[in-house]
């Protein structure tokens, strides 16, 4: 019998709120001592997601927190979540280019 796999990466929990959405303030402090850099990241969601459009600010936190990862991976509940999880790719995505961008010169 061999030990399990050991997979060294980033885990950020967030709770829903009684009205179905996740709160901004709550994804920046969750994603705080985050460092996901090269490692698989999971986004582990409590609760029932109804809204991601209500939940962008969230969804752009995280994807900032997250954007070094070398994948990003949603679990949840609700309707909102796999247009959430795709809203934080696209934050991802964003953060890396604004972090890559030369300055103009001039």
């Amino acid at each position: 019998m061999s030990a399990p796999e050991i997979t060294v990466g980033a885990l950020v929990e967030l709770q829903v709120d009684r009205h179905g959405f996740l709160s901004e303030m709550d994804a920046y402090a969750a994603c705080a001592a985050v460092d996901a850099h090269d490692a698989p990241a999971t986004v582990l969601i409590r609760g029932v997601l109804r809204s991601a459009e209500a939940s962008a600010g969230a969804a752009r936190q995280v994807g900032a927190a997250l954007a070094t990862a070398a994948r990003i991976d949603v679990l949840g509940n609700g309707p909102a979540v796999a247009e959430w999880a795709d809203r934080v790719r696209a934050a991802a995505a964003e953060e890396i280019q604004l972090r890559t961008r030369t300055p103009a010169s001039g």
